[in-house]
């Protein structure tokens, strides 16, 4: 979800762009800038949690 959210980000922006829409693109930018943290903390934590997940005690 997030890497499409980022790809839906990246249209609008380019969209603000055409429109020479400044304030829309700055909105999308610090949407950007948290939708990408959001990513970091999502992926540190699956590599926390995934050789919990993928081992089976024997």
């Amino acid at each position: 979800m997030t890497n499409e959210s980022a790809v839906s980000i990246a249209v609008l922006i380019q969209a603000a762009r055409a429109l020479g829409d400044g304030a829309l693109e700055t909105a999308l930018r610090t949407i950007e800038s948290r939708n990408e943290r959001q990513r970091k903390w999502l992926f540190s934590r699956i590599r926390q949690a995934a050789p919990q997940a993928l081992t089976v005690p024997s």
